[in-house]
């Protein structure tokens, strides 16, 4: 009986110890996964740090991914951004992409197939970062206005937008229509009624006023 004893007594201070086993190896193993995790999320800082450098560095490229493919290699893979539009100031060209970043600085004219926009005046307009308007609602009103464009299929045909008054913008569809739209308010509406305008009036060239999305008015070039 007394050796059956001494036996349970082994039995429980045995399980005892494979229990404190058990809790020092997890927190190793939680250490060991704190350190991997803590080294984890400095590389992914760097490589985020370094896709920032890399945009600021470089204004055409629109987005960089860096991956670390092994210990040894790392990859790099990098959309170009488009410009859309550019902007006159001073005498010289800003080649300005789809969110409005300043592309590149040109001492003549742009290729005729970007857009050429007249705003309010710019207090900033620095290679590498977003051009900022004196007037803050130029580039929100904008932005609408391209959007609508784009999604009536018709943005790749405009040539040019005065928005020197946002409550009275103008634009031209190809060389054809001067086309006044006044506010950006119901773009989208206004943009695809002009879509409809435009199908009827074949070859003729001349001025679409779609300020009124209730009806347009138009008159031919003399």
């Amino acid at each position: 009986y007394n050796d059956i004893k001494k036996l349970n007594v082994l039995l429980v201070k045995l399980n005892e110890k494979k229990k404190q086993l058990n809790a020092a190896g997890q927190r190793r193993a939680l250490a060991k996964s704190l350190r991997k995790y803590n080294e984890y999320m400095h590389i992914q800082n760097e490589i985020a740090q370094l896709e920032e450098k890399l945009k600021e560095t470089f204004p055409y490229i629109a987005s960089a991914e860096i991956s670390r493919t092994s210990p040894t290699k790392v990859t790099i893979n990098i959309i170009d951004e488009t410009p859309v539009a550019y902007t006159e100031l001073y005498g010289s060209y800003y080649l300005l992409s789809r969110d409005m970043t300043v592309l590149e600085r040109l001492t003549s004219v742009p290729e005729n197939t970007l857009i050429s926009l007249s705003a309010s005046a710019a207090d900033v307009c620095v290679v590498g970062s977003a051009i900022v308007f004196e007037d803050d609602r130029v580039i929100p009103t904008l932005t609408e206005l391209l959007d609508s464009m784009e999604s009536s299929g018709i943005l790749g045909e405009i040539r040019s937008i005065d928005m020197t008054n946002r409550f009275e913008i103008e634009f031209w569809y190809q060389d054809r229509f001067s086309v006044y739209i006044g506010t950006v308010d119901d773009a989208e509406i206004k943009t695809a009624f002009l879509v409809k305008i435009i199908e009827k009036l074949y070859d003729y060239r001349g001025h679409i006023d779609i300020s009124d999305t209730r009806e347009a008015a138009f008159s031919k070039f003399e």
